[in-house]
């Protein structure tokens, strides 16, 4: 006796992805507004903190519906969701921020949605954001903030985005949701383009890490477009796997031992 499954059909299976694409991109495009609104001068103009907290608490919501009625996860896969969850409650109580909740929401709701997808909507939106936010600092209506590096009396501006620091971290991780997704090789026009945004990113930022990591940037991806063998070898495929790890314990060790009585930690600072 034969028993036969039946398979759900190709337009329930077409709707299912339909409603899971919704559903996050809905939140996603919550959170990321909010959590990008929060980085701009904009608070200083008008006052829209409950109004966020809604949206923030109705995107929650769309998040919890997708994961608990759409996706399917084991046992295993919800002891890690619950354990960050926890980690990102410890970190609001302690921070006053939900920005790590954001985000671990959005991991977790992502599944089932395609990545590229997810970026280039990030990318979409984060480009249209930086530039309205830009263009309403340089035409006064918010406040484009400008500081002075007291080692050199380069005055940085914040093109409206809290800090300077903060304006071009923005356009760093616009300029790797790029990469993520082309589809073509670096050509002489991409070069420029990075060249000519590390040059005024010198000029009215300063903000010289952020510099660094973007030419770091073009010049992996030059070597991965025309040098692919060296990112083929066991060797950088062992390096990826541990090089974040390091520099985030890296990166936490020396906001702890950083003390502004040393003339080290201030040169390094500088």
């Amino acid at each position: 006796m034969e028993i036969s499954v039946r398979k759900p059909s190709a337009w329930k299976i077409s709707l299912s992805l339909r409603a899971k694409d919704v559903t996050y991109f809905l939140a996603f495009f919550l959170l990321f507004t909010c959590d990008f609104y929060n980085t701009t001068t904009f608070k200083g103009v008008m006052n829209i903190s409950s109004l966020l907290n809604v949206v923030r608490v109705f995107s929650v919501i769309l998040i919890f519906v997708k994961c608990a009625f759409l996706d399917r996860y084991n046992i295993k896969q919800l002891s890690v969701i619950a354990l960050l969850v926890g980690f990102a409650a410890i970190s609001i109580f302690s921070s006053s921020t939900a920005t790590l909740l954001d985000f671990i929401l959005l991991a977790v709701g992502c599944r089932g949605v395609d990545d590229k997808k997810i970026v280039k909507t990030y990318l979409i939106l984060g480009t249209i954001y930086l530039l309205i936010a830009m263009f309403c600092s340089l035409s006064g209506i918010i406040v484009n903030y400008s500081t002075v590096r007291p080692s050199t009396g380069t005055v940085r501006y914040s093109f409206g985005i809290v800090y300077s620091t903060d304006f071009a971290a923005h356009v760093f991780f616009l300029i790797l949701a790029y990469h993520y997704i082309r589809k073509h090789k670096m050509k002489l026009l991409d070069v420029i383009i990075h060249i000519f945004i590390i040059a005024f990113l010198d000029r009215y930022c300063n903000a010289r890490l952020s510099e660094l990591m973007i030419l770091a940037t073009l010049i992996l991806f030059l070597l991965y477009d025309y040098k692919r063998k060296i990112f083929q070898s066991k060797r950088f495929a062992f390096a990826t796997q541990w090089v974040t790890l390091v520099c985030g314990i890296f990166s936490v060790g020396i906001t702890y031992l950083y003390s502004s009585s040393s003339h080290f930690w201030v040169l390094l600072d500088e």
